[in-house]
């Protein structure tokens, strides 16, 4: 399949992803976690208890997810199984079967319901950083139109939720079916398997690579700038041994043996007209304590700005002993245990920003950890049938400078309508 092939030949050259690397380490350096701190704690990162009122087509787009059936159809034989339900692995799906209708292709999806009747719904109130015509193709046209009513300057500007349900409804229109985790696909005869899980599909046997990969060096940069999110970009040092390193089954970058793990807490819906008076209130802060003030890319009347503040080692341990699931400002104000993790670096940002609100937002989402990895795709089995990974299989995202999933849509899209240089 020449798609796979492209898919592997352009993983063989990880210069995107190291970009990204080295831009979180210029950037947030002092924020480096060290190996072993990360926790893993219970969070929900959703706003259902909320009554957000999106304006006018982002209402619209809103009402249309609220209604989509996310139920589950039981065992299906395929051709093809997609292993995850996120935007990746619906939009291989809907690539595969805009490319072969005959072929029959599944989802399979681990989050459900708790009676399981149905996958959960989609929650991450994210910005993206996604072109619109990466994605155009993928959507039914009832939700081109609503999307192109809401984006500006040729982004798609929804957040990852609503993005996910977009192509969530254009594999329905498509007739791919979603299925409940592997189980459901017991017995049946699968030809291809997709992973599309974001790296959490075990595998086995990556040891056989090394412990130990470098990578060419970063050269140090011949002095301290800005970038345009607000943030000091700090050259990295000539001695500085750039790495990846075998942890478990994936390789993850580390920076003089230490893993490349960032804590962040976000605060969205704010305001994007706050910007300036943020920056006029909390320059010096905003320079040097790793924070960035991002407005997304929507339509004036309906955009929305992203606040992602960098958390030492100390602050992430406080907040997630008190703060688990999304509240909005007013609410985080009047919290002495979060007022007194934010402490005095973040609390009067809160406090601020929460004195400055309008309507139920801005809102405090609970903390979380970016740690990029790499799962080469290599030729493997999986249940008796070929394997090929998609997505997170390289992280090339850095919170500040857009996430991953622009770069690994664009990549899909090239994948599925470039043919392999083999064919060509």
């Amino acid at each position: 399949m020449s798609w796979i092939s492209n898919l592997r030949t352009r993983q063989t050259v990880i210069a995107n992803a190291r970009k990204g690397w080295i831009c979180a380490l210029q950037r947030n350096r002092d924020f480096l976690l060290t190996p072993s701190a990360a926790k893993t704690l219970s969070k929900d990162s959703s706003y259902t208890r909320f009554n957000l009122d999106p304006p006018l087509e982002l209402g619209v787009l809103e009402k249309r997810n609220l209604s989509t059936d996310l139920s589950f159809h039981g065992a299906q034989n395929c051709d093809v199984a997609v292993l995850g339900a996120g935007p990746i692995g619906l939009a291989t799906a809907i690539w595969l079967k805009r490319r072969a209708p005959k072929l029959r292709v599944v989802l399979v999806e681990r989050r459900s319901t708790e009676d399981g009747s149905a996958a959960r719904p989609y929650t991450r109130e994210w910005l993206t950083f996604v072109k619109a015509p990466v994605v155009w193709s993928l959507l039914t046209a009832e939700d081109r139109k609503s999307i192109e009513a809401i984006g500006a300057k040729g982004f798609i500007g929804v957040t990852i939720k609503n993005l996910e349900f977009a192509l969530f409804r254009a594999t329905q229109a498509l007739g791919i079916p979603l299925c409940n985790h592997e189980g459901d696909l017991d017995g049946a005869e699968v030809r291809q398997w997709i992973d599309a899980t974001g790296g959490r599909l075990p595998w086995q046997g990556m040891a056989e690579l090394g412990a130990e990969m470098p990578l060419q060096g970063a050269p140090a940069d011949s002095g301290e700038t800005f970038d345009n999110f607000g943030c000091r970009i700090r050259p990295l040092l000539p001695d500085d041994k750039l790495a990846l390193k075998f942890y478990g089954d994936a390789w993850r970058p580390t920076l003089n043996q230490t893993e490349l793990q960032v804590p962040y807490l976000k605060i969205t819906k704010i305001d994007p007209k706050l910007k300036p008076a943020f920056f006029e209130r909390f320059f010096e802060r905003a320079f040097t304590k790793g924070l960035y003030f991002w407005n997304g890319f929507m339509q004036p009347e309906m955009n929305e700005a992203l606040l992602i503040c960098c958390l030492t080692q100390a602050e992430l341990d406080a907040l997630d002993d008190c703060h688990r699931r999304v509240c909005s400002l007013s609410e985080a104000c009047a919290s002495e245990e979060i007022m007194s993790a934010l402490g005095p670096r973040l609390g009067p940002i809160i406090a601020w920003l929460a004195e400055h609100q309008q309507g139920p937002g801005p809102f405090l989402e609970p903390t979380f950890t970016w740690a990029p990895y790499v799962r080469p795709r290599l030729p493997r089995q999986h249940k008796n049938a070929s394997i090929v990974t998609v997505g997170d299989s390289v992280y090339t995202g850095n919170p500040q400078a857009g996430n991953g999933l622009a770069p690994h849509l664009f990549e899909l899209k090239q994948a599925f309508t470039i043919r392999a240089k083999s064919q060509q």
